[in-house]
């Protein structure tokens, strides 16, 4: 039972750093690629320490481990990618950005970011 919960209270952190992040990113104190990289490192010793893995599912952990940077990498060039977009948008009035917005590129986005969640096309 101990397991589950650490386990859990590590999944909650590591699911939860993002979003400090994403407000952190604001701020001109910004994490360089090897900090982030340095970070993602530590958040996958901790989920496998919390996990205290046996033999067997040490050989069935590298995958995971894949899985848990390709997912990072992802996060970050969506972070980079809104800071950018925030830049270009700074100098622009409201009335401007609403004007020059293309909805059809918003809605193929949208429906884009649906196609990773399975629960999105849900409607039970």
């Amino acid at each position: 039972m101990l397991k589950i919960v650490a386990a859990g209270v590590t999944a909650l952190f590591v699911t939860a750093a993002p979003l400090a992040y994403a407000e952190q990113a604001a701020s001109h104190d910004r994490l360089s690629v090897a900090d982030l990289e340095r970070l993602t490192d530590a958040r996958i010793e901790i989920v496998k320490a919390a996990l205290q893995l046996t033999p067997d599912q040490e050989k069935l952990w590298p995958p995971i481990e894949d899985a848990i940077r390709a997912r990072a990498k992802d996060r970050q060039a969506r972070i980079a990618m809104a800071v950018e977009r925030a830049r270009e948008l700074r100098d622009r009035s409201r009335i401007e950005v609403l004007r020059d917005r293309n909805p059809i590129e918003f809605m193929a986005a949208a429906q884009g970011s649906e196609k990773g969640n399975p629960q999105a096309h849900d409607h039970d």
